[in-house]
């Protein structure tokens, strides 16, 4: 019996027809008004064939054309149809609060957040599907259009895989990659926040150099990017630095199990500990936020010696990696912007001077967005492998 042929023959007119369409339909995936002459150079079509292809997509109900001006000139400008053109999501999942950014390629059309209101526990993923829902809908989106989603996630990630040893008894044998893929119904992956923080960081610099995106916040982590690309390790472990060691007197016993982990003595919540025992009363996170704002000589104290902990961490990092940047997150850094001043000079003392020149440390450029914005590039792009 012969073998069923396909309805388009390979290397007919037909099937380069389809190809060329689709190669103009890739360059408008990304979001953007291009005009036919800006399309035909991308594609490397003549404006002939362009003009002709553009009026089939047109008649097709793939693109709208509109009259508009290129360069002080009029032209025609194509768009994808608002119902055809392909959407991502980006999720991100802290601890307080969930962020959803809607975007195609490299516009991001909506990025949203919301306070958790039941932080810890897995009714949380519901919380994030809603919001995901709402965003969608807001943007003119459907369900239909949305061809990748990644959510960003507070804990190691290998292969898609959440690969922390310790999981909270909440939320023992709940498949998050499972249920988040059923709540938003659209296939989910999952990937290490401060990962995509540096994906988000490189494309917010424009740059292939390797860069580091370290969180600062109730555990402490660095991302790493090269290429653009998020490196994740042999098993999605790069990057830990919350668990060097901190040579510091009276190291604490870590979540990890180990003592004198940086992020036993170096985190937000230690620092917070730490100080409250200091002034001899019990402070959270705003109230040291509060007293490092009004120059309190003595929880100032304890924050540089944290910080100077951290720039340590930091030193090792850049020698091991050598990025071009580092930028720190986390709520220190946001309300009290000078300490990055004094990660600054620690980390000057913790590497070598030709190091030191080669690496800028600033306090993160995306706001509370970086990881949102890596997990919304990632999704738009599935090719952009995270690297292990």
């Amino acid at each position: 019996m012969s073998a069923t042929r396909s309805a388009v023959a390979p290397g007919s007119q037909t099937a380069l027809r389809r190809a060329n369409k689709q190669r103009l339909l890739t360059e408008l995936d990304a979001g953007t008004s291009l005009s036919q002459a800006t399309l035909a150079r991308a594609t490397g079509l003549s404006a002939a064939t362009v003009s002709n292809l553009v009026a089939e997509l047109e008649r097709d109900g793939e693109v709208v054309v509109t009259h508009g001006t290129t360069n002080g000139r009029a032209s025609r400008l194509i768009d994808r149809h608002p119902e055809r053109r392909p959407l991502a999501l980006g999720l991100s999942l802290g601890t307080k609060f969930a962020r959803v950014a809607v975007g195609t390629g490299e516009t991001v059309l909506d990025v949203r957040s919301e306070d958790l209101r039941s932080p810890g526990q897995p009714a949380v993923l519901q919380e994030v599907a809603d919001l995901a829902r709402r965003a969608l809908t807001d943007v003119g989106g459907r369900l239909e259009q949305v061809s990748g989603a990644v959510m960003a996630l507070p804990a190691p990630v290998h292969r898609g895989r959440i690969a922390a040893v310790q999981v909270p008894a909440a939320w023992r044998g709940v498949d998050v990659v499972a249920e988040m893929s059923e709540l938003i119904g659209v296939p989910v992956r999952v990937a290490n926040d401060a990962n995509l923080g540096a994906v988000a960081l490189a494309h917010h610099l424009g740059t292939d150099a390797p860069v580091a995106f370290v969180k600062w916040t109730s555990g402490i982590g660095a991302g790493l990017a090269v290429g653009g690309a998020a490196l994740e390790g042999g098993g999605g472990m790069a990057g830990e630095i919350g668990h060097l060691t901190a040579r510091r007197p009276g190291g604490r016993v870590c979540r990890c199990g180990r003592t004198s982990c940086l992020e036993s003595v170096a985190s937000v919540e230690a620092i917070r500990e730490s100080a409250s025992i200091a002034v001899s009363e019990e402070l959270d996170e705003a109230g040291l936020i509060a007293r490092l704002q009004a120059g309190d000589p003595v929880v100032r104290r304890v924050t540089q010696e944290a910080a100077e902990a951290l720039a340590e961490a930091m030193g090792t990092l850049t020698v091991l990696y050598n990025p071009s940047v580092i930028a720190v997150a986390g709520p220190l850094v946001h309300y009290v912007p000078d300490l990055v001043d004094e990660l600054r000079l620690h980390l000057r003392r913790a590497v070598t001077p030709a190091l030191e020149q080669e690496t800028e440390l600033v306090l993160n450029p995306l706001g509370g967005e970086a990881e949102v914005r890596g997990a919304l590039r990632v999704a738009a792009a599935p090719e952009r492998a995270l690297l292990s």
